[in-house]
């Protein structure tokens, strides 16, 4: 461990030891403060919206050393994040996109307000973050299309009207190998009388916590660049504009991989032929990834992505609300070099370029004694190019070395075209009852063009054979249309609680499929839509300081797309609609003022997401009797019945903050923090290989700072169990060989960060 890090143990262990202040008699009448959310488009307290929705405020993501998505999951029940370096997808309530990098997401991510509708762009880690807010539930009338099961809001800082700025510095060691530092930082104020600016940047350098021990770079080693500037410009006393500008940048070389696992004992002793390293065993933060193997011909693992965003917001008072424009251009391009195992059988060099423009023009009523609104017209367009080039290095493959080496090219652009209309209105029925009616109509219109070289690899008896590469061209449209109701009634039963009861629809855009084996390949795949009903209460008591909300919801999900492996086949999966779905549960969320010290919060979430209808599910890398030839000779099950991926049936999180002046007014401020799920299927195709067993994560933090404020310290663990978790899994079978690989969450890290302000 970094002598750093053990100084500020000692040092923390000493100053936890110092006595409190002599009047520091704990008032019994703290009040927990109010949390401010814009899930109904208005800024709002959170015990006041219909929605099952969570905050995570910038003192949470703070103290708990949250860096990305996959953080703010963990400390929310009944979502999930299948992450690894290739997609990082979103699981909501059972919900996700699955592994398809052209599929849309069903859970819809917006930071400041624009919609990032790729799932690359959720591989960049948050920073200058105001607080995060997770909608549960189909969000289709106010946030639009592919939030099927709901919504991520994040909102960065705004500038301020005064001068004001901090850096951080944070040194971090994993207990695997490597460690990792940052520094980040804001500088905020007024520009002139009526312009005001903020500018956040982030660097990060990180040695990777998954050891390589063959000769090659330890997974993943990358390094971040990120820049925010923000001007607010006061126009007038009516009309006001908001400019931001954002780049993101990151490099990253090896793979992070874990080490792949039950495969047959000749395609162990084949790999240990080439790579004398690799041991088949279950996934420990090890890896084999030889990148001076003759095979590779130098090809080592890495990415390079660069992601950026303009942004500008006028909003102009009118007598009887605001109207608003929102213009964002965002654009990414990544080039990623991905292998398959230590043998690297499978090299690809993937380029893809992303951009989109879009325009959101937004009414918002006042608040009125009768009734208030929103309606608002939305606009999108994007062009999504990727290339491919990909080297098969069947020489060198246990089974398949008679075949020899061949090259492959997989190339496709997809254009897209969305235009929406949405409204929605609220009636005050009376005092205490509201009714609130809302619907958003959209259409989209998209372009297909694939070129690509394949190889059918088996013929429709799952017979090996090699035939002449055909190649394959398309060019295929989609024009489809959506309208996306939505109910709620809001009963107000007393000072401290508000009932509801809501109804959503939601829809996930139809598209085409990026794998095209065949020319006779039907390519498209139509959109999938849930349909929730829901009962909730928001309570407050004890005068202010105990905050309770529960929510019971039932959701309906059709025409699920999925993206089905084929087994039976070398490489390859087709995206379809094969499946309905039903997820049900219970969701609580709660915060408590012990004191004027002590708050304790939690979260708990009960699933039940079962397959209605799966009946041409993938089968599983070693097939069973629930296994059976399909028409085309692919092996396929049913899943009916069986639970959906990345959905534990229980789930909670639960921190205790402690927040206090000592004797010396010095602030001490700690947080711990236990996050419990149950075990849960890592892969659609409910392989009991690829289920993450239950776990219990535990985090923790300590912060010291002096009587002015200036700076602090802060010592921070996380997964300090060190739980093996698996970021995602995913059969990895070959030649009717079976295998299995992981990307696993990091092991315990102990960090230590010191802030200064300014």
């Amino acid at each position: 461990m970094n002598h750093l890090v053990r100084t500020a143990i000692s040092v923390t262990l000493i100053v936890l030891a110092l006595p409190t202040s002599g009047n520091a008699e704990e008032s019994t009448q703290a009040t927990l403060s109010e949390i401010t959310v814009t899930a109904t488009r208005r800024q709002e307290d959170i015990q006041d919206v219909p929605i099952s929705v969570v905050a995570i405020t910038s003192e949470n993501i703070r103290t708990l050393g949250m860096v990305d998505m996959r953080d703010i999951a963990q400390h929310v029940p009944n979502v999930e994040i299948s992450d690894n370096p290739v997609i990082a997808n979103i699981y909501m309530r059972g919900l996700g996109s699955g592994r398809s990098q052209i599929i849309e997401q069903s859970v819809g991510l917006f930071v400041d307000d624009i919609y990032q509708g790729r799932s690359q762009m959720n591989l960049h880690p948050l920073f200058d973050v105001a607080n995060v807010e997770v909608l549960r539930g189909p969000q289709g009338t106010l946030f639009g299309k592919n939030t099927a099961a709901g919504a991520l809001i994040v909102r960065t800082n705004e500038p301020t009207n005064e001068f004001q700025g901090a850096v951080s510095a944070t040194i971090g060691d994993y207990s695997t190998v490597n460690g990792y530092y940052n520094i980040d930082g804001a500088v905020s104020g007024p520009a002139s009388d009526n312009v005001a600016y903020r500018f956040a940047f982030r660097y990060n350098d990180d040695g990777g916590f998954v050891k390589n021990r063959a000769e090659g770079p330890d997974g993943v080693e990358r390094q971040d660049i990120q820049v925010r500037l923000k001007l607010n410009w006061d126009i007038s006393d009516r009309t006001d504009a908001k400019f931001m500008a954002e780049y993101n940048h990151f490099d990253s070389d090896g793979e992070g991989s874990a080490q792949m696992f039950n495969h047959a004992p000749d395609m162990v002793a084949g790999f240990q032929a080439i790579v004398p390293t690799f041991v088949d065993q279950a996934p420990n933060w090890e890896t084999d990834v030889p990148c001076n193997l003759a095979a590779a011909f130098d090809f080592c693992p890495g990415r390079d992505q660069t992601y950026t965003r303009l942004k500008a917001e006028i909003s102009h008072e009118l007598g009887s609300g605001s109207l608003s424009s929102i213009t964002a251009y965002q654009a990414y391009d990544f080039d990623h070099l991905f292998i398959t195992d230590p043998v690297m059988y499978l090299q690809a060099v993937r380029r893809e370029e992303f951009s989109g423009f879009s325009q959101e023009f937004r009414f918002t009523s006042e608040v009125g004694e009768n009734f208030d609104y929103i309606v608002g017209l939305f606009y999108e367009n994007t062009e999504l190019d990727r290339d491919e080039k990909n080297h098969l290095n069947f020489a060198f493959h246990p089974r398949l070395s008679f075949l020899g080496n061949r090259d492959g090219i997989d190339n496709w652009i997809l254009k897209n075209e969305t235009v929406a209309v949405f409204g929605e209105m609220r009636w005050h029925l009376s005092d205490t009852v509201s009714a609130v009616f809302g619907g958003r109509w959209g259409r989209e219109e998209k372009e297909y063009d694939y070129f690509g070289i394949t190889t059918a690899y088996y013929d429709e008896n799952t017979v090996l054979a090699l035939p002449n590469d055909p190649r394959i061209f398309t060019d295929e449209k989609r024009d489809e249309s959506e309208f996306t109701p939505s109910f709620t009634m809001q009963w107000s039963a007393a000072d401290h609680a508000m009932l509801y009861f809501r109804y959503a629809e939601g829809s996930k855009s139809g598209g085409f499929d990026d794998r095209v084996l065949t020319p006779t390949q039907d390519l498209e795949y139509d959109s999938e839509s849930s349909r929730l009903s829901e009962i909730g209460a928001k309570t407050s008591w004890l005068d202010g300081k105990f905050d309770l909300n529960v929510t019971v919801f039932h959701t309906k999900f059709e025409d699920l797309q999925v993206a089905s492996e084929l087994q039976g086949q070398i490489v390859g999966f087709l995206l379809l609609n094969a499946a309905e779905a039903t997820s049900q549960g219970l969701e609580l969320d709660g915060r408590l003022s012990l004191s004027d010290s002590w708050t304790i919060g939690g979260s708990y979430g009960y699933l039940d997401a079962t397959y209605d209808s799966f009946p041409n599910a993938p089968c599983i890398a070693v097939p069973g009797p629930e296994c059976q030839a399909n028409n085309a000779g692919a092996m396929v099950q049913d899943l009916a019945g069986e639970t959906l991926a990345f959905a534990p049936e229980n789930k909670f999180s639960m921190y205790l903050n402690f927040d206090h002046r000592l004797a010396n007014d010095w602030r001490l401020n700690s947080t711990a923090s236990i996050s419990y799920s149950d075990e849960y299927f890592g892969d659609l195709d409910a392989d009991p290989l690829s289920v993450q067993d239950a776990y219990t994560k535990v985090d923790a933090s300590v912060e010291l700072e002096p009587p002015d404020g200036k700076w602090s310290l802060m010592l921070l663990g996380r997964n300090l169990t060190e739980e093996v978790v698996y970021a995602s899994s995913f059969d990895t079978p070959i030649a009717g060989a079976p295998g299995q690989n992981a990307y696993l969450d990091s092991p315990r890290e102990v960090a230590l960060k010191f802030s200064y302000r300014f």
